[in-house]
């Protein structure tokens, strides 16, 4: 297998940077989409919190497993 040129630990950084600009691009256009589509203002802001704190909480078991298991194919 080839390995990177970069630190695990940056190409981590880097991963999770765009993981968050995406999450955050997501975000500024499904409200007004979901709102179009005629969801209220209310359901569509506890959709984006309810997804929120899925990611919350799947981000921090997905750290808790690395940590115990550790990272796949390693």
């Amino acid at each position: 297998m080839r390995r990177s040129a970069y630190p695990q630990p940056v190409l981590g950084y880097v991963g999770l940077t765009l993981f968050m600009v995406g999450d955050g691009v997501e975000q500024g256009w499904i409200s007004p989409y979901l709102v179009d589509r005629g969801v209220s203002v209310t359901d569509a802001a506890s959709l984006i919190t309810v997804y929120g704190v899925t990611v919350v909480i799947a981000a921090w078991l997905s750290g808790v497993l690395v940590q115990t298991l550790g990272p796949v194919g390693s």
